[in-house]
């Protein structure tokens, strides 16, 4: 199995509320798996952070007060040998709005 999963990162202190789009891949091996079953696995970590400054405090340039990342999606690929035989992911639009660059 090979996954890519999909976040964003709010850049803290921006004023626009820049937003730094990442993804991180790689893959698992399942062993067999029965018709509809399951295989519980976990991906490599991804680090997520937020940012909140003090009440009363603000940024001098009037960058947002606080800021904070997000997972935005998964997409997993189920391999056979190097055949693919099932693909999902969520959001399902991931499918046609990203490129799979595993």
């Amino acid at each position: 199995m090979e996954y890519l999963v999909f976040s964003k990162h709010e850049k803290f202190g921006s004023v626009k509320g820049e937003i730094v789009p990442k993804r991180a891949s790689g893959n698992k091996a399942l062993g067999a798996l029965a018709n509809n079953g399951t295989a519980p696995f976990e991906t490599d970590p991804v680090t997520l952070k937020q940012s909140r400054l003090k009440g009363g405090w603000t940024y001098n340039s009037g960058a947002k007060r606080h800021a904070k990342d997000e997972l935005t999606g998964l997409w997993l690929r189920i391999y056979s040998g190097n055949e693919l035989i099932d693909e999902f992911a969520q959001p399902a639009s991931l499918k046609t709005q990203e490129k799979w660059e595993g």
